[in-house]
């Protein structure tokens, strides 16, 4: 948009407007921060060397840390005057003052000496709507109160990867030297000085102002290099200023990983060291590029801020910049994203629970489940049919007796016949009418056929073993009274309580709720799972390992015991994580672009395996096998019994 020919005026009238309450509120203090004879203005000459860099610089929109009396006003008006956007935040014990970023540990003091560390420098966070990239914050004020801004603002780690800091010192600034040493690494600073006179008069200075950039000369070690000056009036700025870093020379950068992960496995050969694992090969090659090194540094777990604010855990870490990113890969979920940055997606996964991998059944009757309970219903009304139709025509036509087929002989001898026939065993009394050898004949051929058929099936069923059932799916879980134990504070918690799906919520209200120390659940939770109808979510990070550590040894195999179910839960996007508006975020997620672009990382089988046709040792059958065998006898024992009882009582009542 272009101003009009009115705009300048009506700019610095809205300008007045906006700082007198301000200023008229600050009179009244005594401010002991800002020493006696200090300017209270900026010069027109360095007024306008801001104003080049921030041209050259292409920004839109200006950030003014000043001091709560220096006068700003024609500054503010020269950057509208541009098409600048600007803020004013003074720095200032004004209660009142909304634009106020500092803390009052008093606020009934009529009067306070002012303390650094009462100011909350991340009010910097956040600056919108416009592009931090196109936003340069400017501190502006006498030379010992914008050496030691500079010095707080960049030492509390709030410049962000989008952050450009212009520290302008008005009058002599012996301190602006010590800024170098408290500079974060990957943060943009630069300083904007007006030389003394005495300075101007040296031929070998021949500048009326300099521009230095702060700039990384080794292993985390900046110092102030020249990289601009005025020189009759017109700026002579190297075409690179502030550019990205693209190389740490060597430095050393803190990075978090969680016990028990082997996400990153450190080998170390002599000096040399090398990473592992399955980020292993994509940060050595992020680490080659850039020229830095790794100090890892173990935590417990997660982690995240307290109901009560207390930073915790890895996510903690990053939160106080304890940490210059996390070397794990965590799983992208919004409540994380209030604490940390994410890098990039480098990982896609589907969720899964676990369950116990489905083991051989030791049944009881497992030799009668050869054939189903109607199979032998069916033999057993074939048995009982057959006797009945051989007992009709055993002696129907020898002619005999008129109804041979009453008497209890024939009875009998039919009986035993078809029952000696069923066994195997041979019979004395056959028959002897043509019908009755028929029949004989045909259930004779029929036994012969349910028994060889029988024995073919008892081969193949003992070969292969029976394996129990466990679900594969939710709805399966579900119909099979499955519980799910879930530890709180990790992400797979957050994705079931946040899921629009009914099945996922119905699990939450029956699920087990745990506490993980770290990613590996605790062993008395394996045995859960092992030993009762529990599936046990974790992170996908962990699964591999937990799926190895509880196998067992058969012969020169690892055999899995836990298994992983068919059907996804969810789909996961993970990645490493930086510290909020951290200013190493973009050069790091470029390497990890160009290091992921062929391919995104997968995490490895684990190496036990899982596949039920291993060969095992062949044991031979247990009692509880042949029990049901046992139980079929005791019956038969104890129905031969009752039958025993009835012939005597009915001889005995036949004989009187």
């Amino acid at each position: 948009m272009t101003a009009g020919p009115g705009y300048p005026m009506l700019a610095l009238v809205l300008l007045c407007c906006l700082t007198s309450s301000t200023v008229g509120a600050n009179k009244a203090l005594k401010r002991t921060t800002e020493e006696e004879g200090a300017p209270r203005t900026t010069g027109t000459q360095l007024k306008n060397y801001v104003l080049e860099v921030l041209s050259g610089m292409r920004v839109r929109n200006v950030v003014v840390i000043t001091s709560p009396s220096f006068d700003v006003n024609d500054v503010m008006a020269s950057m509208w005057h541009q098409g600048l956007t600007a803020e004013v935040f003074r720095v200032s014990q004004d209660a009142e003052n909304h634009n106020n970023p500092a803390k009052f540990r008093n606020k009934t003091a009529k009067e306070e000496s002012f303390t650094w560390e009462s100011v909350n420098w991340k009010f910097l966070y956040g600056r919108g709507p416009l592009f931090k990239s196109e936003t340069a914050t400017l501190v502006l004020g006498p030379a010992a109160w914008a050496a030691r801004s500079a010095i707080e603002v960049v030492s509390r780690a709030v410049l962000g990867r989008w952050d450009s800091l212009l520290v302008v010192p008005v009058g002599e600034a012996s301190a602006i030297h010590e800024l170098p040493q408290h500079v974060q690494l990957g943060t943009r600073v630069a300083v904007i000085q007006e030389l003394p006179r005495r300075e101007k008069d040296k031929k070998q200075l021949a500048c009326s102002g300099v521009v230095k950039e702060a700039r990384l000369v080794g292993p985390r070690q900046y110092a102030l290099t020249s990289v601009g000056c005025w020189r009759s009036g017109e700026l002579s700025l190297e075409p690179h200023f502030l550019r990205p870093i693209n190389s740490f020379m060597g430095s050393a950068l803190r990075a978090g990983t969680l016990k028990g992960i082997q996400d990153v496995i450190v080998k170390r050969d002599g000096d040399k060291i090398t990473y592992d694992g399955v980020f292993g090969s994509f940060l050595m090659q992020i680490l080659n590029n850039l020229n830095v090194s790794l100090e890892l540094e173990d935590y417990l777990a997660v982690g995240g801020l307290e109901p009560d604010g207390k930073p915790e855990g890895l996510l903690g870490a990053m939160y106080t910049r304890s940490i210059d990113m996390c070397a794990v890969i965590l799983s992208m979920i919004q409540a994380r994203a209030q604490v940390i940055d994410y890098s990039i997606c480098i990982v896609l996964y589907s969720a899964k629970f676990m369950t116990k991998l489905p083991q051989p059944m030791v049944e009881q009757f497992l030799l009668f489940k050869i054939y189903t309970w109607q199979v032998w219903c069916t033999i057993l009304g074939f048995l009982c049919f057959s006797s009945i139709v051989s007992t009709i025509l055993w002696g129907r036509l020898d002619g005999e007796n008129t109804l041979p087929w009453t008497s209890t002989k024939y009875i009998r001898h039919a009986f035993t016949a078809t029952f000696k026939t069923q066994v195997y065993m041979g019979s004395s009394h056959l028959p002897k009418s043509s019908p009755g050898r028929i029949v004989m004949t045909c259930t004779w051929l029929v036994v012969i056929m349910v028994v060889s058929v029988y024995n073919g099936h008892l081969t193949a069923f003992l070969s292969i073993p029976r394996m129990s059932k466990v679900p594969n799916t939710v709805r399966e879980m579900i119909e099979m009274g499955y519980d799910m134990s879930i530890s709180r504070g990790y992400s797979q918690y957050y994705k079931m309580k946040s899921s629009p799906i009914e099945e996922h919520q119905y699990i939450l209200q029956t699920a087990r709720f745990r506490q993980d120390v770290g990613l590996t659940p605790d062993q008395k939770y394996i045995t859960e799972v092992l030993t009762e109808p529990v599936a046990l979510l974790v992170s996908i990070v962990a699964i591999t390992g937990i799926q190895d550590a509880n196998s067992e040894t058969v012969g020169a195999e690892q055999v899995c015991r836990l298994k992983s179910g068919t059907e996804p839960l969810f789909t996961q996007y993970g990645g490493i994580a930086y510290p909020q508006n951290s200013p190493l975020k973009e050069v790091i997620d470029a390497q990890l672009s160009r290091a992921s672009s062929s391919a995104l990382i997968k995490y490895p089988p684990p190496k036990c395996r899982s596949d039920i046709q291993i060969e095992k040792e062949k044991e031979p059958l247990g009692l509880v096998i042949v029990s049901g065998v046992l139980v079929l006898w005791t019956v038969g024992i104890a129905l031969s019994m009752l039958v025993f009882l009835v012939e005597i009582i009915f001889h005995a009542s036949t004989s009187d």
